[in-house]
């Protein structure tokens, strides 16, 4: 058996030498006829169009090797292709099944058609399976004379369930609001009175993700696909272990929050739409979030949404100035920005009104290297070196409604780090060592999902970011 997809070409080789003398025909078999395709006779060699013409300008015959080769493919050359050879009194035979294959991709939550490639007739049996070949199971049929439909809602783990449509006419299969389980090898079988033809389709169902990409402190609301009805139980599940969030059943509205209480207090449903509210949004709130809708005349929807913090990187030199924007334009008389640094509670600087505030930091690693801009609130960090590599957040409430911005600042070069300075400045005060060899410091780069921080080590005077 020989599987080629459509557009394809596809090579029938003999599986003897050709010799001088001999006489070759191949010809095609459909199920309702059979028909020479081309042959060599002394020496000479003829094509011909085939039934209806489908193989016109699409065969080759290499005289040599006897091969034969139909190019561009569709599901109407499928069928067994036979070589007769005539060698003085000995007639020698090759055949080839060969089977249209089709790949169809489909995004998650859409309907997909497999269609036959033929016509089928009211006494033929429709046979649909899924599964590859060692493992295929029934999952669909039409039975001859009575063309009863059957679909089973049982088979194959009972993945199919209520989404299967057959039709009697032209004994497409069409599989509803399909899901990435549905995946894989679907074979269709024809038993006529003319014998057994066969296809297969390779479908592939994409992962269907709505991306949400918020500023800290933003709130967000996902929205089902769909309308949903008054008996529809509506599940909100986050994460990889799909830890249950909120639900409506029976018309209650219930939210709950997982081990870590993250969602405590943030969440909001909506009895009516289904959408889910998330409030004030931190970076453990990033992550995958699923809606599963069950109906119990509708089915059982599927979507994802990924919803993701928005940071942004800015990378300079050691020596060079940090510039940070709010992205604000024009004085802003009413507003309140503040900015802070790694997971300080403390502000590193802020606007208040018309006082405008810098600080140096508990360390004191800022000190004299901060300008906040009064009008637009963009702050600049003067002379970086590496102990300012790190995760900078401000936060911007006015009566137009609350902003957040995310950045992450790496210094690269040469820079002395903030420890360096410090044992620096109590080796002058005790002046108990006369040469201090190159020493090994930690710079914590503080991520923003929560995991273990990198851990960059750098020698005085150099950086490894």
């Amino acid at each position: 058996m020989i599987e080629v997809m459509e557009g394809k070409s596809v090579t029938l080789n003999p599986e003897t030498v050709i010799q001088r003398d001999d006489e070759m025909q191949w010809l095609f078999d459909d199920k309702e006829q059979q028909t020479v395709l081309a042959e060599i006779k002394t020496t000479e060699v003829t094509k011909y169009d085939g039934p209806d013409e489908r193989f016109r300008d699409r065969l080759e015959l290499d005289k040599k090797t006897g091969s034969l080769t139909v190019t561009k493919y569709t599901a109407t050359h499928s069928g067994v292709y036979t070589l007769k050879i005539r060698r003085g009194t000995e007639t020698l035979y090759n055949r080839f099944n060969i089977y249209y294959k089709e790949e169809i991709a489909v995004m998650e939550g859409a309907s997909v058609t497999l269609k036959p490639a033929t016509e089928i007739n009211k006494d033929d049996l429709i046979r649909w399976l899924f599964g590859d070949e060692e493992q295929q199971t029934l999952i669909a049929q039409i039975k001859g004379e009575t063309r009863k439909i059957v679909t089973r809602d049982d088979a194959a783990g009972g993945r199919f369930r209520d989404r299967l449509k057959l039709d009697e006419t032209t004994g497409s299969l069409t599989i509803n609001n399909t899901r990435t389980t549905d995946s894989g090898v679907y074979s269709l079988e024809i038993r006529s009175s003319r014998g057994v033809s066969d296809q297969t389709f390779i479908v592939t169902v994409k992962d269907k993700v709505e991306v949400k990409s918020l500023s800290e402190g933003d709130s967000v609301t996902l929205n089902p696909d769909t309308e949903i009805q008054r008996d529809d139980q509506i599940l909100w599940m986050f994460g990889a272990q799909d830890h249950l969030i909120a639900q409506i059943r029976g018309g209650t509205v219930e939210t709950y929050d997982d081990g870590n209480k993250r969602f405590r207090e943030r969440l909001k449903l909506n009895k009516t739409t289904g959408s889910l509210t998330i409030k004030n949004i931190r970076a453990e709130h990033d992550g995958l979030y699923k809606l599963l809708t069950i109906s119990s005349s509708r089915g059982i929807f599927y979507k994802k949404f990924m919803v993701s913090i928005r940071v942004e990187y800015v990378s300079v030199t050691a020596g060079d100035s940090v510039h940070l924007s709010t992205g604000l334009t024009g004085k802003h008389t009413d507003d309140e920005i503040q900015w802070r640094f790694g997971e300080e509670v403390s502000p590193l600087a802020e606007i208040k009104g018309e006082t405008v505030d810098t600080y140096d930091d508990p360390d004191e690693r800022f000190r004299d290297r901060l300008e906040l801009n009064k009008t637009t609130g963009d702050l600049t960090i003067k002379n970086s070196t590496a102990e300012h590599t790190g995760c900078y957040k401000v936060k911007i409430r006015s009566s137009e409604g609350n902003k957040n911005r995310t950045f992450f600042v790496i210094i690269s070069g040469a820079a002395v780090t903030h420890e360096a300075r410090k044992k620096s400045e109590m080796k002058e005060k005790n002046d108990s060592r006369e040469n201090r060899g190159n020493e090994s410091v930690t710079v914590e780069m503080p991520l923003l999902n929560g995991e273990d921080p990198d851990v960059v080590n750098e020698e005085e005077g150099t950086s490894s970011l």
